[in-house]
């Protein structure tokens, strides 16, 4: 088992999820519709901050304009404030 294991590629989910994030809001990737095709589940579910919830498709098919002023991560996504 220990060598099976040891083939599997380490992978740092943490920098891979912040910068999943991250890409979400970049002005390269936010408005491209193919990459975020690929990115967003088909599941995807995202509750605003107002409350409302956007499904994939919302995400999909709405304007983005090009600038956003943001501070990243938006929440925090370990530890124990996550």
């Amino acid at each position: 088992m220990e060598w099976f294991t040891s083939q599997i590629p380490q992978v740092d989910t943490h920098a891979e999820l912040a910068a999943l994030e991250t890409a979400l809001w970049n002005a390269n990737t936010r408005g491209d519709r193919e990459w975020m095709s690929e990115i967003l589940s088909p599941t995807f579910t995202e509750f605003g901050r107002s409350g409302r919830v956007y499904t994939r498709d919302d995400s999909l098919s709405v304007s983005v304009p090009d600038h956003i002023e943001i501070e990243l991560p938006l929440v925090p996504l370990f530890g124990e404030d996550a």
